[in-house]
């Protein structure tokens, strides 16, 4: 339906510009007057521009695509599990957030932390 709609205000579009061009034709060839010229163009430009307007609008408010959606699922849980492989050493250190120990990077501020795993002893006690 989406798709169908856009095409619709697309195959618009494209009259219009074919009347914007029909009306420059004419005027080059003095069968309209400037007067005429300048008013058509002008209402016709706004045409334009309201039906650019609203494709772009549909296509920033559509969802992504199920396959991109299912692709980042799939990259994330890859990443958890390379994560999950590499020894302590080899872990990268996290961003935690915007609290005491503040680094700056560009204009945002952010709170580096080392990430530890979780070590659980025989009594049931664990150590961060």
């Amino acid at each position: 339906m989406r798709d169908r709609e856009l095409k619709r205000l697309d195959e618009q579009h494209r009259r219009v510009q074919t009347k914007l061009e029909a009306i420059y034709e004419d005027r080059l060839e003095g069968r309209i007057t400037k007067e005429h010229y300048d008013r058509k163009s002008h209402d016709l430009r706004t045409q334009s521009l309201q039906l650019l307007d609203r494709m772009n609008e549909m296509r920033l408010k559509a969802p992504a695509p199920l396959q991109h959606a299912l692709d980042l699922m799939d990259l994330t849980s890859k990443a958890a599990d390379l994560f999950l492989k590499q020894s302590t050493a080899e872990k990268p250190l996290a961003l935690i957030g915007s609290t005491p120990g503040e680094k700056t990077l560009g204009c945002k501020r952010i709170w580096i932390a080392r990430v530890f795993p979780i070590t659980t002893f025989e009594r049931g006690r664990t150590l961060i």
